[in-house]
């Protein structure tokens, strides 16, 4: 399902993110800090946020809904 593609991405560029924290320097960090910033921000308001709405029977309850996790 598209929702649990989305979370799971979400989840895989938070994780990536922590593995380079030790190997890059403070300014490199930020700089992938921000885009994986801007890259979930593209997922939820483009993906994640349009298929709760037009579909609230799928919302899990991590997300507020009433669909299991």
């Amino acid at each position: 399902m598209l929702l649990t593609a989305v979370r799971r991405a979400g989840d895989q560029l938070v994780s990536a993110l922590h593995q380079v924290h030790a190997r890059v320097s403070p300014a490199e960090l930020e700089r992938w800090k921000l885009a994986v910033g801007r890259a979930m921000g593209a997922l939820s308001l483009e993906l994640l946020e349009p298929i709760c709405q037009e579909n609230p029977a799928v919302v899990p309850k991590a997300l507020g809904g009433d669909a299991p996790d």
